[in-house]
């Protein structure tokens, strides 16, 4: 994921810089640039590998917040529900 994230960025730049005008209009009272949709491309990226390292860490039986349920669950299910 790490890895695609990283090489799909400066991709991304250049399909943004060849794909689309100098000057993006639209309903803002701003023009934006070719850069600009880049970036808010770059930050959803960004914000999915996070996402995926969190959910990674709180749901693989790897780490300590899964084993921790799983040692839980071993006295019964009461204390699984509780």
């Amino acid at each position: 994921m790490i890895l695609s994230t990283i090489f799909l960025i400066p991709t991304l730049y250049l399909a943004a810089y060849l794909a689309l005008p100098d000057v993006i209009t639209g309903l803002s009272a701003f023009d934006r640039s070719p850069v600009d949709a880049w970036l808010c491309t770059v930050t959803g990226l960004v914000s999915g590998v996070l996402i995926g390292f969190v959910t990674e860490y709180y749901t693989s039986h790897s780490y300590t917040p899964v084993r921790k349920v799983v040692a839980t669950c071993e006295t019964g299910a009461a204390t699984n529900v509780i």
